[in-house]
């Protein structure tokens, strides 16, 4: 886990760590000169836990390079980097490692949620896109339904690495200041033999710090282009570019999309220039692409003014707000069918325990008149009566068989 200014959110994540339910496990923390009071706290945190070691930076590094440090310093079986102000299942490194170790894969690749300042989280269902999963598990790149890059979002706290296929990849993170992870994972994943996922949520992944990298990539904003153009060249280098290129440069328009429609507007119009000569570089010139959408996108990368990208841009959030707002009166509708599902059982649980009272009720009354018959005729048998009276019943008795 690498650490930066983490105050308000590192007790819960370590805690969340060390009461992992799997308990041979090594943290390792690389704390990148942190300057909020985060390093004491964290030395508060783990004092004892000799499953810990803790690193501090002399100097601000950024989370690539000390991503790298501690990859070099860990000795586990598999490894997992993960960010400092995300929430985790007690039982994450436990069910990620079973799976894992059960399906002896390369990655293993678990679900998530988003989770923001009010403390409300929503399913990442695209995190991992089913219509891509192979019907076969575990699986390879070849494997993919559909576009090979679409099958996850290439972040890494959502996967679990066996450390030695690393090692042999001799992959490590670029060392960008965002978007470091895209190469990363990406090219681990296509030299992978053996991935599987599971549907379990296991973590939840901060969405809304102020003064993350994530909120702050317009300080830069080129790293978007430099993460693919490694990942190009390693396609290339690695003999899987012409493979792969259709995918890529299908995938190339939604990721330049996202970087354009998220970065601060200040610095819209330098980012795409360096998009521009990206797509130039790479040959794009004339390309087919898989969808309408793209196809737009591109045109508007290239050649549309701010104004036409903005208008598509505004278009596009009004019709996910409204394909949102269908969703939640879906789910809602569900909620309200299952809570009346659930009223009929509760009236049909309270009529059978109603019956159920009743005949024990009943069984009472009737082991009462039975005890009270058994009474009287255990008394009539004992009687003076019944023994002066035997004679002529047994009399009638014989009279009555030697008739038949």
């Amino acid at each position: 886990m690498t650490i930066y200014n983490a105050k308000y959110f590192i007790s819960n994540s370590l805690n969340d760590l060390r009461n992992q339910t799997l308990k041979n496990i090594e943290i390792i923390l690389i704390d990148d000169c942190s300057t909020d009071g985060t390093s004491g706290m964290i030395l508060d945190i783990i004092r004892g836990d000799h499953r810990i070691k803790y690193i501090r930076n002399e100097q601000n590094c950024g989370a690539a390079r000390s991503r790298n440090m501690g990859l070099k310093k860990a000795t586990g079986e598999y490894i997992i980097f993960l960010d400092d102000d995300d929430v985790f299942d007690i039982h994450m490194l436990e069910k990620a490692y079973t799976e894992a170790k059960c399906k002896n894969s390369d990655i293993h690749v678990f679900r998530s949620y988003e989770i923001f300042d009010d403390g409300t989280n929503y399913p990442m269902e695209w995190s991992i896109n089913k219509d891509s999963l192979p019907e076969k598990e575990p699986f390879s790149c070849y494997d993919v339904k559909g576009n090979v890059f679409d099958i996850f979002v290439w972040w890494c706290w959502d996967k679990l690495f066996k450390r030695n296929k690393i090692i042999e990849n001799g992959i490590l993170f670029q060392e960008i200041r965002t978007s470091n992870d895209l190469f990363f994972c990406c090219a681990n994943y296509f030299l992978a033999e053996r991935v599987s996922v599971t549907d379990d949520v296991l973590a939840y992944h901060n969405m809304t710090r102020e003064g993350s990298l994530s909120n702050t990539r317009h300080l830069s904003y080129k790293c978007c282009v430099e993460a693919v153009r490694k990942l190009r060249d390693f396609l290339i280098e690695r003999e899987l570019y012409d493979h792969f290129k259709n995918d890529f440069f299908n995938y190339l328009i939604l990721f330049f999309d996202w970087h354009l429609q998220t970065i601060n507007v200040d610095f819209f119009e330098n980012l795409r220039e360096e998009m521009r000569k990206f797509i130039r570089e790479s040959g794009m010139d004339g390309f087919q692409f898989d969808s309408a959408d793209k196809t737009l996108k591109y045109e508007l990368i290239m050649s549309g003014s701010v104004k036409d990208y903005q208008d598509v841009i505004s278009q596009e959030r009004k019709m996910n707000i409204m394909e949102m707002k269908k969703k939640l009166r879906e789910k809602e509708k569900e909620v309200s069918d299952k809570d009346d599902e659930i009223s009929i059982l509760h009236h049909e649980l309270q009529v059978l325990h109603e019956k159920i009272n009743s005949l024990s009720e009943m069984n009472a009354r009737l082991l009462e008149d039975n005890n009270k018959t058994m009474h009287s005729l255990n008394n009539i048998a004992h009687s003076r009566t019944w023994k002066i009276t035997y004679p002529v019943r047994y009399v009638g008795s014989t009279i009555k068989k030697i008739i038949k």
